[in-house]
């Protein structure tokens, strides 16, 4: 299981991340994989990482997470993330997110993939629908 987690920061209040936990129980209990974040604040990423979406594709899991500057997509066979810089929804549009989007959900419906995601100011000023160009999953 992905997740979304925070520390607490020195010159800001939080540092948010993507961790992993591993069940070997069928849910019941969780583990950490790690005691350091899968995904975090990196040289692409400089302030936050987080708020994972993580779909199993044709063997691999593609990612699609919250950072700094928008949201991204990337993929991997294992816990080792290689990072997509195009973008996945843009802050151009309607004034409901022309500031940011954020907490993306991903739905497949048949052939169609959407995103649903909070605009402006966390979801403040509203959510979104997008569809995507493409199918989600291979």
């Amino acid at each position: 299981m992905y997740y979304g987690g925070w520390t607490l920061g020195g010159t800001v209040p939080f540092h948010f991340f993507v961790g992993l936990a591993q069940s070997s129980n069928g849910g019941e209990t969780f583990e950490r994989g790690s005691e350091a974040p899968v995904l975090g604040r990196n040289r692409h990423d400089p302030f936050l990482a987080g708020a994972p979406w993580v779909l199993r594709d044709s063997g691999m899991f593609r990612m699609w997470y919250a950072e700094s500057t928008g949201a991204s997509a990337t993929g991997c066979a294992s816990i080792s993330w290689r990072r997509n810089d195009e973008p996945l929804l843009t802050t151009v549009g309607p004034a409901g997110n022309s500031e940011m989007v954020c907490y993306g959900s991903l739905l497949q419906h048949d052939d169609l993939g959407y995103l649903l995601y909070n605009g402006n100011a966390f979801g403040h000023e509203g959510f979104g629908v997008a569809r995507m160009r493409a199918s989600l999953v291979g």
